[in-house]
């Protein structure tokens, strides 16, 4: 008996790789005011000001990978004399105010506004001075440990 024409040769293909994507925030200064717009996906961003008056908004890691900001991974604002106006529409987002390990809060010269969207989200308040009037228009569970 010829056990060579018997055997069956087997190959292993390798799979394409799935990854857990994260949103795609945007981020524009408008009329003087920092507007933030979300996306569909889970969001995690984290907004904070230099003592210079710089806005940061950097991304992090909130449904599989770090969330980017304008397709990176922060964008610096020089130019808000405004408020904050925050929209991160729909997903698991958390959002991070002020920086946590700040020498100062994180001064917001007008009104903040903040919509988390429908989801699981999450809000983080570090050093925080308002100028103006908070509205928000999500129910949340807030971060104690920012």
């Amino acid at each position: 008996m010829n056990t060579r024409k018997n055997r069956r040769r087997l190959r292993v293909e390798q799979l394409e790789s799935r990854r857990l994507l994260a949103g795609d925030v945007a981020a524009i200064a408008f009329d003087g005011d920092l507007v933030i717009t979300g996306d569909a996906e889970d969001n995690g961003v984290v907004i904070s000001r230099t003592v210079d008056g710089i806005y940061s908004v950097a991304g992090y890691d909130k449904g599989g990978s770090p969330t980017t900001i304008n397709g990176d991974v922060q964008a610096l604002f020089n130019n808000v004399t405004g408020g904050l106006r925050i929209d991160l529409v729909r997903g698991d987002d958390g959002l991070r105010l002020g920086a946590r390990y700040s020498t100062g809060p994180t001064v917001i010269d007008g009104p903040l506004s903040i919509d988390m969207g429908p989801g699981r989200n999450t809000l983080g308040v570090g050093r925080l001075t308002s100028g103006a009037v908070l509205t928000y228009l999500s129910p949340v569970s807030v971060a104690e440990d920012l």
